[in-house]
């Protein structure tokens, strides 16, 4: 059996009719690729600690070896690949059960911030083959991305969840040619880097 990786995309939220992730998110799973299957949870719940527990069961139940995470970054003009989890919520906006979580702490047992370990920098080598602008983040938000992101590196962390990686999308994201490939073909490349470690980004 090949191995398997988990894409997730959002639906919509905050006015927010079309969610380009969820489209996008199915777009990589349709992908042939030489080495890895891709299988899509899309679309997940815009919820906070639901739709990370929900993407953590899928992977499980699918024996995923690693999950990439989609999102739309709706004042972006560039993918944005995060590096980092951070543990707090900060955002006045409600989540789509109309939970808000203005500042707080999303896992008390946790350290404050928690870095992904693949190789995301093979993400942007496949995104520059492509012609596709990107750009490095250390700060997923204060909504439910960063929700879902901390809480996946937490459970890779403590053994319940394969590694996860990331990427924030513009608008219209699921129309821009060959995004589709470049990042099944990144994040492929990714997780060589857990069996021969290199250089991340920072």
């Amino acid at each position: 059996m090949r191995p398997l990786i988990l894409v997730t995309g959002f639906g919509p939220f905050l006015g927010l009719a079309v969610n380009p992730s969820e489209a996008l998110a199915r777009h990589v799973a349709d992908v042939d690729h030489p080495t890895h299957d891709f299988v899509a949870l899309s679309p997940l719940p815009v919820e906070l600690e639901h739709a990370a527990e929900r993407a953590r069961q899928e992977a499980v139940s699918r024996s995923a070896c690693a999950i990439l995470a989609l999102g739309v970054a709706r004042s972006s003009d560039e993918i944005r690949i995060e590096s980092t989890g951070r543990n707090r919520s900060q955002s006045n906006e409600p989540d789509a059960r109309g939970q808000i979580a203005s500042v707080e702490i999303i896992l008390e047992s946790a350290p404050a911030t928690l870095r992904s370990p693949l190789d995301l920098r093979a993400i942007g080598r496949s995104l520059d083959a492509n012609g596709i602008r990107w750009r490095e983040s250390d700060d997923a938000g204060g909504y439910v991305c960063n929700d879902l992101y901390f809480r996946l590196l937490d459970a890779h962390r403590g053994g319940a969840a394969p590694p996860t990686a990331f990427v924030h999308v513009p608008l219209g994201a699921d129309e821009i040619p060959r995004l589709r490939d470049a990042l099944a073909e990144g994040m492929a490349n990714a997780l060589l880097a857990l069996a021969q470690p290199g250089e991340r980004i920072a």
